[in-house]
């Protein structure tokens, strides 16, 4: 640092930051410095001269002064250095003053530099002190020098001096109490402004909505770290906020079709429109894409505001997923539902007809005829085919409701103990007819018996819903097991199929209320789509766990687990 760059900061560090050594330094420098020179100045002109000793103890007072001044920062507080370095300066002053008269009336200016001093530190209080000792070292000592020819215009200078200090004092002191109130409420305002920020940062932050706001040339001012996540993930440009956001590749509702430049929601806001909820699909069409609602609002407010907008765009990826997985449960629901139904008005219809042709044949039999006719006629199979199409429509119904109980938290579980083993016989005994048809064998590989406590029906149902789903997308003339083991904290079933297995990314969503996977429709029933939803809400109802492997081309293994309860300790 060069010697110019010292002492500007020197005085930097005095005059405007206020910090308390520089300034004494400072202050004290400059009035012992100007004092000297009229003291060295006054002593060489002889016909100035009045009292040499006076001015003699004038310039060791000053120099005792300033010595204080350089090591003030040492010295104890209770010492009120400030007020003795003050009243050395006041004697010194008027010492040299009264040694040169009549021209050191001249030096009566310079009280305002201790005086200055003492307002500064002690206010009101250094205000009339600096009063007092203006008379006392210049007033009184002005008066007493008249009597030796003191110019009478410069005794009424002096004589006002000490209104003149405490009126500039005054002003000063008012202008110092103003501007003190101003810093502290600027400070308050940079306070408040500074924790207003953090908040607003910590807040958007905090929310997985991308927040980002442009001023009028696409520049970006606030912009959350949802934000920045999606520039980095989708921009093929990050130099700027409206070409990075302008330049993610996103696609209409279809996935399919690029949205055209003027079509560009930051676009049209930057023409003045606002946008609400435009959906945009990124990524490309071949792949996984995100979909993400976008609204930019140019905000209008006249002031500093003005020409600026907001773009807001929330992720909808899962609110688009389960609005195509409704749309698809509807669909399959109806296809369900409708082919049962249409099976049962079909023969419903037969039936009066045949119904109608009887009544016209027996209209002339006697009643003998007609009991003899009655038990000739074999009863049509085809109500085998009315009743088993209604229970499959009652099954759907049923399972719709369970699976809105199990959403409600309404699932009733009923505990007690039985044997497992058996009780797993029976459910894959109901299900040989299905298995038969699908070309499936069954295998149970279990102890000799298993005790577990837990609601029975709730159980069948669980084993029967994995059990089928191992029938139907076990693959044709395929083989489905039952594992059963236990331990002494609790028991372990699992029901494995040589299937063609699932991708990971249907197996994540395995139990996803009416989602299917995609070979849902190699034959047998479809189903809603809540069969392992309900089948992982029973289980963990009871305190268990059930989780999914599956391997493309290998099979797919369903994994449950059940604490092995005391029936005192059960529910």
């Amino acid at each position: 640092m060069s010697i110019r760059d010292a002492v500007s900061a020197f005085f930097h560090d005095g005059f405007v930051a206020a910090k308390p050594r520089p300034f004494a330094i400072a202050t004290q420098g400059a009035f012992a410095l100007v004092l000297l020179i009229a003291d060295i100045a006054y002593f060489l002109d002889g016909d100035s001269r009045n009292s040499v000793a006076c001015m003699a103890v004038g310039v060791v007072l000053l120099g005792l002064a300033t010595l204080l001044a350089v090591f003030e920062w040492k010295l104890p507080r209770a010492a009120q250095s400030v007020l003795v370095i003050a009243l050395l300066d006041f004697i010194a002053l008027g010492l040299s003053r009264f040694g040169a008269l009549p021209e050191g009336a001249a030096l009566s200016p310079l009280v305002f530099f201790p005086a200055t001093w003492l307002m500064l530190t002690y206010k009101w209080r250094g205000l009339w002190a600096s009063v007092v000792l203006v008379i006392c070292s210049i007033t009184i000592p002005s008066v007493f020098a008249s009597t030796f020819g003191f110019d009478p215009a410069q005794l009424i200078v002096v004589a006002v001096l000490p209104l003149t200090v405490l009126v500039v004092g005054g002003l000063l002191l008012g202008m110092d109490a103003r501007l003190r109130a101003l810093l502290t409420e600027q400070s308050r305002l940079t306070e408040e402004s500074q924790h207003s920020r953090e908040l607003l940062r910590r807040t958007l932050n905090n929310i997985d909505v991308a927040v980002n706001l442009l001023d009028s040339s696409g520049e970006t001012i606030v912009r959350n770290e949802a934000g920045d996540r999606l520039i980095k993930q989708y921009a093929t440009n990050t130099d700027g906020s409206l070409r990075a956001i302008a330049s993610i590749g996103g696609y209409m509702p279809d996935g399919v079709t690029p949205y055209k430049l003027s079509q560009n929601p930051i676009r049209r806001a930057m023409r003045g429109e606002t946008v609400r909820n435009q959906l945009i699909l990124v990524g490309e069409p071949t792949g996984p894409q995100k979909a993400f609602s976008v609204s930019a609002y140019p905000l209008r407010d006249e002031g500093q505001l003005q020409g600026h907008l907001i773009v807001v765009a929330a992720d909808v990826t899962a609110m688009q997923q389960l609005l195509r997985q409704r749309d698809e449960f509807v669909a399959g629901l109806s296809s369900e539902v409708r082919a049962p139904l249409n099976s049962i008005l079909g023969y419903v219809d037969i039936t009066q007809d045949e119904v109608e042709q009887l009544r016209e044949a027996t209209a002339s039999m006697t009643h003998d005829e007609l009991s003899g006719a009655v038990r000739e006629t074999p009863v049509p199979n085809y109500l085998d085919v009315v009743q088993r199409n209604a229970e499959q429509v009652l099954k759907l119904i049923d399972d719709l409701l369970l699976e809105q109980q199990t959403r409600r938290g309404q699932l009733h579980i009923s505990r007690r103990e039985f044997e497992l083993v058996g009780f797993s016989r029976r459910v894959m005994e109901s299900l040989r007819t299905a298995a038969a048809l699908r070309g499936t064998k069954l295998r149970l590989v279990a102890p000799d018996e298993l005790l577990v406590v837990a609601d029975k029906q709730r159980i069948a149902q669980v084993l029967d819903a994995l059990l089928s789903n191992a029938i139907q997308y076990g693959g044709e003339q395929g083989l489905a097991e039952v594992r059963l083991e236990g331990n002494p904290t609790g028991v372990t079933l699992r029901v494995v199929d040589h299937g063609p297995g699932m991708p990971p990314d249907e197996l994540s969503q395995l139990f996803v209320p009416f989602l299917r996977g995609s070979q849902s429709g190699d034959g047998g029933e479809r189903g809603t789509g809540v069969g392992l939803s309900i089948v992982d809400r029973i289980v963990t109802a009871h305190g268990g766990t059930i989780r999914a492997t599956s391997e493309v081309g290998v099979g797919t293994t369903m994994t449950v687990w059940l604490p092995r309860a005391r029936p005192e300790s059960a529910s």
